[in-house]
């Protein structure tokens, strides 16, 4: 067995492990290699110090703390490094800062940690991406990345949305629908791959979409390459809607998908829903609420499309299979009861703790046809529990 002296020696003659030892303090070392100590070792570029200039490099720092969301991404995101999990998906509310930490502080922290490492972060279009990959330079001129990592932007490449790292390392943004061509990539990010309602609502936006995700994005991907997908839900059929199993309800976890792979799913809902919520929180309780305060998410709850979609992470079709949206019609009054045959129904939850509800509903047919919706109860309840709360019908 070799002695102390012998590997001291060996060390000397080049290892690189010992050099980057002597080099670095314990600090720097491990920024290297944790990605939540890298993340509070940098400045994290937040708004730009000049709005009305695009192209401005200087950027203000973030200055609010971790939430336990992105504690909990952070986890997620170092599984990723650290070769745990292939593909991650996090499903999260807009303001939630994902993309922050998805799409600009963990590649750059990939690409110092291993050399020679190609990634495409790919948004719906191509002003993001640049945006984005300002950001991530920016983190890269500073003198702390390069104590860290050792290396520093290279002179050869150094565009906004396409530029490498003197150790190989290569980043590229690029607008899905614009067309990525030309670079493979060890890694792929896709953030938000849809623009808004409008194109959300469009069936031949949404194919175009998946078409270029899966024609043009995933074939960049070399063997063996990892793929994170974050997102809010806007649709159905969206990206990740097309991915997610049919059966899917917003649990978290390893779950396998319709694309044909295992993908581990982070859901986070604006607020939370299940009993079994990731970041173990009580029903009703709100994602960051050190950031979004008690009313933020009010006006947003007037719209329920909006809020299940973009907040809840559950968008469900406009369309129902039995009741069509513009039969819908709101009545400020309903007709007599002696003029109403009524009739009473419900939906059990049968999956203990899996976040269904329990639903009694109420409605009145007058003479002409017309149903009117005269009282519902909804609650998460054991199907044994809400029998006798059934008893009102």
């Amino acid at each position: 067995m070799p002695s102390r002296t012998t590997n001291e020696s060996a060390a000397s003659l080049g290892n690189p492990v010992f050099s980057l030892a002597r080099k670095r303090n314990s600090r720097q070392l491990l920024a290297a290699q944790s990605l939540r100590a890298f993340a509070s070792a940098v400045e994290i570029p937040g708004v730009p110090v000049r709005f009305d200039d695009e192209t401005c490099e200087d950027f203000y720092p973030v200055d609010a703390a971790f939430g336990k969301h992105h504690l909990l991404w952070l986890e997620c995101l170092q599984r990723v490094e650290d070769g745990e999990i292939k593909r991650l998906m996090g499903l999260m509310p807009p303001g939630s800062a994902k993309s922050t930490y998805t799409s600009i502080v963990f590649p750059v922290h990939v690409m110092g940690r291993f050399p020679k490492t190609q990634v495409i972060v790919a948004n719906y279009g191509s002003d993001l991406p640049r945006k984005w990959g300002r950001k991530a330079r920016a983190i890269v001129r500073q003198k702390t990345f390069k104590k860290i990592f050792e290396t520093t932007l290279s002179k050869e490449s150094a565009a906004a949305a396409e530029w490498a790292l003197a150790n190989g390392s290569e980043y590229m943004g690029a607008g899905l629908l614009t067309g990525i061509t030309g670079n493979r990539a060890d890694g792929v990010i896709w953030d938000d791959l849809i623009k808004g309602r409008e194109q959300a609502d469009s069936d031949l936006i949404r194919q175009k979409t998946w078409d270029a995700y899966f024609d043009d994005l995933l074939t960049r991907k070399k063997p063996h390459a990892w793929e994170i997908g974050i997102t809010t839900r806007w649709h159905e059929d969206d990206i990740a809607g097309r991915i997610l199993p049919e059966s899917y309800n917003g649990e978290s976890g390893l779950i396998d998908c319709r694309d044909g792979n295992r993908w581990y799913v982070v859901c986070i809902p604006a607020e939370a829903e299940r009993d079994d919520d990731v970041l173990g929180r009580k029903v009703g309780e709100r994602i960051w609420p050190e950031w979004f305060g008690e009313n933020h998410f009010a006006p947003f709850k007037r719209n329920p499309r909006t809020w299940a979609a973009l907040y809840q992470q559950r968008p469900a079709p406009e369309e129902g299979d039995y009741f069509k949206a513009d039969w819908l019609r709101p009545s400020a009054t309903l007709p007599p009861r002696e003029h109403l045959r009524i009739y009473g129904g419900s939906d059990y939850a049968v999956t203990a703790g899996g976040g269904d509800y329990t639903v009694h509903a109420v409605v009145g047919l007058d003479g002409d046809g017309r149903m009117y919706l005269v009282d519902l109860w909804r609650k998460r309840r054991p199907t044994s529990g809400s029998r006798r709360s059934a008893i009102w019908c």
